[in-house]
């Protein structure tokens, strides 16, 4: 375990092992809606953009980051507000 723990990674590693993972559980789980593919993306933009930007500590600074769309808009999209 110790080993794991000295391992660095590029960022295009992690946002690749982030969206694979989403893309599995996508693949895995039948019969997923538009909304929840919507909110597994938006979980996979908040990591990454965690990774980029430690300092954000909303959803809206995620949402700002990510999408051409305010914050209000994207909450909206599923009436997440």
């Amino acid at each position: 375990m110790a080993e794991a723990a000295t391992r660095t990674f590029t960022y295009e590693q992690v946002a690749k092992a982030v969206n694979d993972g989403a893309d599995l559980v996508v693949l895995g789980l039948a019969g997923l809606g538009d909304m929840e593919h919507d909110l597994i993306n938006l979980v996979v933009n908040a990591a990454l953009t965690k990774l980029e930007h430690p300092r954000t500590r909303t959803l809206d600074g995620v949402i700002r980051v990510n999408y051409s769309d305010s914050p209000r808009q994207v909450r909206s999209w599923w009436d997440w507000d």
